[in-house]
Order: C-alpha cells, then sequence, then structure tokens
C-alpha cells in the first residue's frame, strides 16, 4: 500500500461546505502563505475561479489552493509511479539546499 503525498486535509470538501454554506462542518480554506507565482488563466477558467470564490466567500488563492491540492491528490491515486518520482525529486532538492546541515547531523 503506498502512501499518497497529498493525504490530509479534503480542502475541497471545505470548499464545497463553504459554497453550500454549511457553516456546521469543515468549511476553512487552506493557509494559502509562503512562495508567490504567477499564473495564468483563460477566461473559462478564470471566470469559474472567481465565481466560486465568490459562493464559498474564500479568495482567488485560496480557491486555487484548494483545486491543486485536490489534482495532485487525484493525479497521485492514479499514477502512484509519478508521486514516487516527484517524492524523491523533492527530497533530493530539500538535501541539496540543506548539504551542510544535514551533514553537521551526521
Amino acid at each position: 500500500m503506498r502512501t499518497n503525498p497529498m493525504a490530509g486535509p479534503s480542502y475541497i470538501t471545505a470548499l464545497r461546505n463553504a459554497v453550500e454554506q454549511n457553516r456546521a462542518a469543515y468549511c476553512t480554506p487552506p493557509r494559502t502563505g509562503g512562495r508567490q507565482m504567477s499564473i495564468r488563466l483563460d477566461d473559462f477558467l478564470l471566470n469559474h475561479v472567481e465565481a466560486v470564490a465568490e459562493l464559498a466567500s474564500w479568495n482567488r488563492s485560496e480557491v486555487l489552493y484548494a483545486i491543486a491540492h485536490y489534482g495532485l491528490f487525484a493525479l497521485y491515486e492514479n499514477a502512484p509511479q509519478i508521486a514516487e518520482k516527484a517524492v524523491a525529486s523533492i527530497m533530493e532538492k530539500f538535501k541539496a539546499q540543506r548539504a551542510d546541515e544535514l551533514g553537521d547531523a551526521s
């Protein structure tokens, strides 16, 4: 059995609950701090993101984070070999960035 690295809080469930105004259920938006990036969306996608954000009373960043999180979860569930390669790549990058710290711990 493989573990999906994107398992954790279901932000899609929280987003659905927020849109449905089911305030008794989990509807907390994800924290979206961290590195900033710029993306381009066509009008079709942007209109959907903005509409869902308005319905949920979330901002666009929170909506996109929930969608990306769910998309990666689905990708890794359907192609676990991609998850393994992605995690390996992330760990190599982490080790390279922290080589001095990791070397001292040995």
